[in-house]
């Protein structure tokens, strides 16, 4: 279980309301919990507070590079932040762990960058972004590419202006487009390398803060020994004194930071990223209705997603554990135990030691895994099956080798992207869909109602390569036929908006406008006796995904990184596993 205290519980009081902060014209996206929740105090019978909500979180919008060298016994482990692969004495690390957030192209030949931004209004019109500056150009983490070890440079979030697309405080968006990876500095960079992409853009403006002693961002120029760890973690993203929520810094004064918005009405985005690797797996994205291409040119894989930004529900919630009903305290006593092995969030408290009915605690819950479903099924009675808020959003990223572990062979063998799965859901499955029964199944979970009222509409799409499909199935090269049902938590079948579609190798399936509060969504596929000679007969629909991989290829080995305290070991294979009494980093 990770343990931050960015979240903390509310004090003093037996059950607490969470309200949106104030800037202006109030928007979801500056949903936080209230100041009021942020103070911990320890008293015997203590609140337990917990926040769902997909924002930036501190990965995704800071860049850092530390070295780690791992001996013989605990005592020998050494982990410093560097300024370079060359810096001190990072220049004799043994491994190297690198959170890239990528700067933008300055020729059609440079890789690991942002090529642009366009936004595309709903009568088709497409403005091109214009890059301004970067948020911190001289933020103390940023460091230069290392073209030995593939490590690429690490920025802060690019800011564009697009004149065409306004919000309501400017026209000022942040990108941050990100890589991040390990890579041993003795025998450099292998096709075996786990790395993982993400991308997110988000409409801001500039909010001038109290000025800070500390810059916004990690611990830099220190030696870290073994009993202080590397701080990676960049935040706070909004100080509680402020009353609005930031996403990172802007400028490099500590007095002013990047705030953000909602989206503009009826606008779709299009972003442009050129990476040196090709990026693999499934991808996940937090999009409606998206459009991607991954095509490769002499320089690298050119990767372009289209979409609509989507809008996710958040909650929060606080009472004193005693207060709790029955199956919610024991949701906190089991919360820490499934952690080695599954998707935990950020817990806090002000005594780790004492009994968890005694503790006064936070849990900031990760939007995917059974932890997050099980905790949305839990809360939605006493929020009334509300959301607090329904920020947008508009992200993707590839999905970890933890997420997939364990998926079906025909999702991880190969190279090149296999599928990508969008949902508006509050919390939804780790990793691609599973296959059960004949059939793709999918869970989702988000409050019925939105903040003010209204009732909240489901969205999910899954695009998937045709030879993966045959692969599962065992099918021929003939057309396949395919359905999409949504079921409820009752085993009813709920009311959707459905499409299905093949074109150019991939099958595109929709649900749109379900209802929540736990919907599980399936899809079977089926194929006629015969088989048709010939496959690539006409077909009319546009397809959503193009990419010019290979999925027959022989998996590449593949390298984890296994943790045991201090000590880290890398292990390879084709289906490598951490030895015992070790855990995935």
């Amino acid at each position: 279980m990770n343990r931050r205290g960015w979240i903390a519980t509310v004090a003093l009081v037996s059950t607490v309301s969470f309200a949106p902060a104030a800037l202006g014209a109030v928007e979801d996206e500056q949903w936080m919990a209230s100041r009021d929740s942020m103070r911990m105090t320890y008293f015997e019978d203590a609140p337990h507070a917990i926040v769902m909500e997909d924002v930036p979180n501190e990965n995704t919008v800071y860049s850092y590079l530390y070295g780690e060298t791992s001996g013989s016994t605990d005592a020998d482990f050494e982990r410093y932040i560097c300024k370079s692969t060359t810096d001190g004495p990072c220049k004799t690390s043994v491994n190297f762990s690198y959170n890239s957030i990528l700067p933008t192209c300055q020729s059609t030949s440079d890789l690991d960058c942002v090529v642009g931004v366009t936004a595309i209004s709903d009568s088709g019109k497409e403005s091109v972004g214009k890059f301004e500056r970067y948020s911190s150009p001289n933020h103390p983490n940023n460091f230069p590419a290392d073209q030995r070890l593939e490590i690429p440079q690490g920025v802060t979030g690019g800011i564009w202006s697009i004149s065409d697309a306004p919000h309501a405080f400017g026209n000022d968006y942040v990108i941050y487009a990100r890589i991040s990876g390990s890579v041993n500095n003795l025998s450099g960079p292998k096709l075996a390398d786990n790395f993982e992409l993400s991308a997110r853009i988000v409409p801001v403006s500039v909010a001038k803060t109290t000025k800070r002693d500390v810059i916004w961002g990690c611990v830099q120029d220190k030696t870290l020994s073994p009993t202080y760890k590397a701080n990676t973690r960049c935040g706070p993203f909004y100080d509680s004194n402020e009353g609005f929520r930031c996403v990172g810094p802007s400028g490099d004064n500590n007095d002013a930071c990047l705030s953000p918005h909602a989206f503009p009405a009826n606008t779709r985005f299009k972003l442009s990223i050129r990476f040196r690797k090709q990026p693999l797996g499934w991808i996940h994205g937090r999009l409606i209705d998206p459009n991607i291409s991954i095509t490769k040119d002499v320089s690298g894989y050119l990767v372009k997603v289209e979409a609509n930004p989507a809008k996710i529900p958040s909650f929060a919630y606080a009472a004193k554990f005693s207060e709790l009903p029955a199956n919610v305290q024991s949701f906190w006593e089991n919360v820490d135990q499934e952690c080695g092995s599954s998707y935990c969030g950020y817990r806090s408290a002000n005594n780790y030691s004492a009994p968890m009915k005694s503790q006064s605690t936070s849990l900031a819950t990760l939007n995917y895994g059974k932890q997050a479903l099980e905790a949305i099924k839990l809360y939605l009675p006493l929020i009334k099956d509300t959301a607090a808020a329904n920020p947008s959003s508009w992200s993707w990223r590839t999905l970890s080798q933890k997420e997939m572990s364990g998926s079906n062979n025909c999702f991880t063998d190969g190279v090149g992207v296999k599928g990508v799965v969008t949902t508006n859901a509050s919390a939804y499955s780790a990793g691609p869909p599973t296959f059960n029964g004949g059939e793709l199944k999918y869970q989702v979970a988000a409050p019925h109602f939105k903040a003010d009222g209204k009732v909240f509409k489901g969205d999910y799409t899954l695009v998937i390569d045709s030879k993966v499909a045959r692969c599962i199935y065992k099918f021929s090269s003939a057309p396949i036929n395919a359905t999409i049902s949504v079921v409820n938590d009752k085993g009813e079948q709920s009311i959707a908006t459905t499409s299905v579609s093949e074109s150019d190798g991939w099958l595109k399936l929709v649900a749109r406008n379900f209802e929540f509060s736990a919907p599980s969504i399936s899809v079977k596929l089926s194929q006629e006796s015969q088989v048709n000679t010939n496959p690539s007969s006409p077909n009319n629909v546009t397809t959503n995904v193009k990419t010019q991989t290979n999925t027959t290829q022989k998996s590449p080995p593949r390298s984890i990184t296994c943790t045991k305290g201090k000590t880290i070991k890398k292990v390879t294979g084709a289906n490598p596993k951490c030895p015992v009494g070790y855990r995935l980093k």
